[in-house]
């Protein structure tokens, strides 16, 4: 079995329509650069009267899942911010401190291990929490008005199902994706 062959028994893969992955990886392209990234890489917070940029409008998010998520004798650190983000923690440590002098999070030494930075929210971080997710909201009905809502539940379970398989296989088929275009040239 040729290299290809092994990636795509490893990774159970079939071969798909490329016109309909290329028209997919496309579609997706154009929906990150209209939705994800807005054009002043900025998020209005109308309860601070301010915009947030929104790394820390991401920051504060992470925090808040991660807070939902985590055992709460175990607190959030700057390692956890981090490697939600997908950050170096220098880079994710640079953007909680920024944060902080915004008045959006608390940093303080870990109880039991000084090495560590444990992570708060405070009462405004909440609020760029709830607002952006109030706006986000508002715009993804707004996109699908037009959609029936089985439609919408069909769209809902295909996109989890998408997000999930990219999480836990992300990597190894992106490397492997590198690998095979490294042994064609």
């Amino acid at each position: 079995m040729d290299h290809q062959g092994r990636i795509e028994a490893a990774f159970g893969m079939r071969s798909h329509d490329t016109e309909l992955i290329d028209r997919l990886d496309r579609a997706l392209l154009r929906m990150r650069r209209t939705v994800v990234r807005p054009q002043t890489a900025e998020v209005p917070i109308p309860a601070l009267g301010r915009t947030v940029d929104v790394a820390k409008v991401g920051a504060c998010l992470s925090i808040a899942d991660l807070e939902s998520l985590d055992d709460p004798a175990e607190p959030v650190t700057v390692k956890d911010v981090a490697a939600a983000l997908n950050l170096e923690h220098s880079t994710a440590s640079r953007l909680l401190a920024d944060a902080e002098a915004e008045g959006l999070v608390t940093r303080s030494p870990h109880q039991t291990d000084r090495r560590r930075t444990v992570v708060h929210l405070t009462e405004t971080g909440r609020a760029v929490v709830e607002q952006s997710a109030t706006i986000r909201g508002w715009v993804m009905d707004a996109f699908l008005a037009e959609w029936t809502a089985s439609e919408l539940r069909t769209f809902a379970d295909l996109v989890e199902r998408f997000s999930t398989t990219i999480e836990l296989r992300g990597d190894a088929v992106i490397a492997a994706a590198i690998q095979r275009v490294h042994d064609s040239t």
